[in-house]
């Protein structure tokens, strides 16, 4: 998913979970159908995901993007201190999204009842990511930011534990920011800074 073109995350039926992700090149918007199909991936999370996960992917995404597209000869002259820094933050957010202190909570897999199937979502639960550069037409990315789905506020049920899981939908009207990377995650109007 962090080097995925375009993916699609997957919901139970109630929209209080992410269940899974369809990566690939996505699907032709006026036919629907997939651009690529036989490189089209559908997976079913077995440990529990969640809108943080999202959050930090498109972070480093976005920070990858800084460092390939506008490189030290780039239209922005970045100094060997920001590509540095910029280094950092991606070799930090690396490792914790892999090596987190705490073991993600295994779920049981659930697969959706169209696999390989491009926009299985109610499009009114979709969040756009916002960027300065595609708002002034330019837009020079390696990466583009996944968007989120909305997930209900109600707890998630996993049926193997029997316990409730927070969907982690408070962060909707928020923006996640880290060190001068941010990523909107939410319809406050709030633009994202990259």
């Amino acid at each position: 998913m962090l080097f995925a073109p375009v993916m699609e995350l997957r919901v139970d039926r109630d929209g209080k979970c992410y269940t899974g992700v369809l990566c690939g090149l996505g699907c032709n918007p006026t036919t629907g159908a997939p651009i690529l199909p036989e490189h089209d991936m559908e997976l079913a999370f077995d440990v529990q995901f969640s809108v943080e996960d999202v959050v930090e992917i498109n972070i480093l995404r976005a920070a990858i993007n800084k460092l390939v597209c506008d490189g030290p000869n780039g239209s922005r002259c970045l100094g060997p201190e920001r590509i540095s820094q910029l280094q950092d933050s991606v070799r930090q957010k690396l490792l914790g999204l892999f090596c987190q202190l705490k073991p993600r909570e295994r779920i049981v897999p659930k697969w959706p009842e169209k696999p390989y199937e491009w926009n299985q979502v109610d499009p009114k639960l979709v969040m756009e990511q916002a960027d300065r550069e595609g708002s002034r037409g330019k837009n020079t990315f390696l990466y583009q930011l996944h968007r989120l789905i909305v997930l209900s506020s109600q707890r998630c049920q996993d049926p193997a534990h029997g316990t409730g899981v927070p969907p982690s939908g408070r962060l909707f009207s928020s923006v996640v920011a880290d060190g001068g990377l941010s990523v909107p995650v939410g319809r406050t109007g709030k633009r994202g800074l990259f």
